[in-house]
């Protein structure tokens, strides 16, 4: 493999769990403030922000299988 593709790698071997840590603290917050629009009765948008939840949480689920795809730093 070449210095410039496997500098990459590292980079995205980084990068990747970075990204998912940051959308979980995300998705935390949102279901925070979900629980704010529900008890004060604003169940439509509380359910507009659990369908983002959800998508969000599809989002992390493809970051980690991105990760998992990252060649292993024996591969050269």
């Amino acid at each position: 493999m070449k210095p410039a593709q496997q500098q990459l790698i590292e980079r995205i071997r980084t990068l990747l769990p970075h990204w998912e840590e940051h959308n979980q603290a995300h998705i935390l917050e949102m279901e925070r403030w979900r629980e704010q629009l529900i008890q004060h009765e604003l169940a439509e948008l509380a359910d507009s922000l659990l369908e983002v939840v959800e998508q969000m949480r599809g989002t992390s689920d493809a970051l980690n299988q991105a990760l998992s795809q990252v060649p292993e730093q024996s591969q050269q």
